[in-house]
């Protein structure tokens, strides 16, 4: 599964959601719908294959209630950010990376910025093949070839 770096939301959020998808007020929701329920508490992040192994590593039979959905947030450990807050967290992390202050990043500034983070440096080659990524994603945003 993939770093999610996040925190528990509310325990009221939680269980409000959990309401919402708990259409037939048993107690449980089917394991098809914990996609659904994870996005509307702001996981987003996940893939569908994250999704299907963190379903196959939870063994939900073929619902979940309220206690193993709980449990699954606080192991995945995510919130719902407030509004805003990914754009604020992602300004005050550039400009830490914008060494210059010239309001862009340099490979060099990108590489240390990375470096601060990362548990383990990725190695030259790693970092040249992410960086090409990049750029190649970039490219086709803009829309060229």
């Amino acid at each position: 599964m993939s770093d999610i770096r996040v925190t528990v939301p509310p325990l009221e959020e939680l269980k409000e959601a959990f309401a919402k998808f708990d259409t037939a007020n048993d107690g449980v929701i089917p394991v098809h719908d914990l996609g659904a329920l994870l996005r509307s508490v702001g996981v987003v992040e996940l893939r569908e294959d994250e999704l299907q192994a963190l379903i196959s590593e939870e063994l939900f039979d073929k619902s979940f209630d309220l206690p193993e959905f709980l449990a699954l947030m606080v192991e995945i450990g995510h919130t719902l950010p407030g509004p805003g807050t990914e754009k604020k967290e992602l300004r005050k992390a550039f400009k830490q990376a914008d060494a210059d202050g010239d309001g862009y990043l340099t490979a060099d500034e990108l590489r240390r910025a990375m470096d601060g983070l990362a548990a383990e440096p990725l190695g030259d080659e790693e970092f040249q093949v992410m960086l090409e990524e990049c750029r190649r994603d970039a490219e086709v945003e803009e829309g060229e070839p």
